[in-house]
């Protein structure tokens, strides 16, 4: 059976991992305090807010300046177009609205890699929560064992080695290896590039 390769979006295909931190925050600093906007986002990214009620919050002018600004790692498609020639399937499973999944996907024209893509606004789930992991099984039809998942939180790669799915840490930040009591990744990387050597 084929193999099938899963990537996270933010911090593994994406340069930035906290992007209402780091990018949407920044923009909106003066009309909101964070820890505000931070709970609009998370409900939006769990399919609670609909875009137009998100819009209520963060005006069309700044949303579009925020998804501009995020940006594709710069090995993306180096290492997309290797595990294609390899055979693999990729897909993504990431804790993000439709609307900017669709989005970064599309307009950096990657969308033709994968698959199957299932974001957390699609389905009102955000991983950790292993139902998200079922529904993506469910819909790549791909069996666990045959499964690599790769995300830069431990405790998203956690569920996946519970459901029988082997997994690459992308390390992106000084985080505590163990910070997870009787896990570790299978493999742990900082570039997408090492994923060369980890799927020959």
């Amino acid at each position: 059976m084929q193999k099938m390769i899963i990537f996270d979006l933010m911090g593994c295909i994406f340069k930035t991992p906290h992007i209402i931190k780091n990018i949407l925050y920044p923009l909106m600093e003066e009309r909101i305090i964070y820890s505000e906007l931070k709970k609009i986002y998370l409900k939006y990214s769990n399919g609670e807010l609909t875009r137009e009620e998100f819009l209520r919050t963060v005006p069309l002018d700044i949303e579009e300046k925020f998804l501009d600004k995020i940006e594709l790692d710069d090995n993306a498609k180096e290492i997309f177009d290797y595990l294609k020639g390899k055979g693999y399937s990729m897909g993504v499973l990431s804790n993000i609205p439709d609307h900017i999944g669709n989005y970064v996907v599309k307009e950096n024209k990657i969308e033709t890699y994968f698959k199957v893509m299932v974001f957390s606004g699609t389905y009102g789930l955000r991983k950790p929560n292993e139902a998200l992991y079922k529904v993506f099984l469910e819909k790549s039809g791909a069996d666990p064992k045959n499964c690599f998942f790769i995300d830069d939180k431990l405790k998203n790669l956690k569920t996946a080695r519970d459901l029988g799915i082997k997994t690459i840490w992308k390390r992106i930040e000084k985080s505590n290896l163990f910070s997870i009591r009787n896990f570790k990744p299978d493999f742990t990387i900082t570039s997408l590039l090492e994923l060369k050597k980890i799927l020959v």
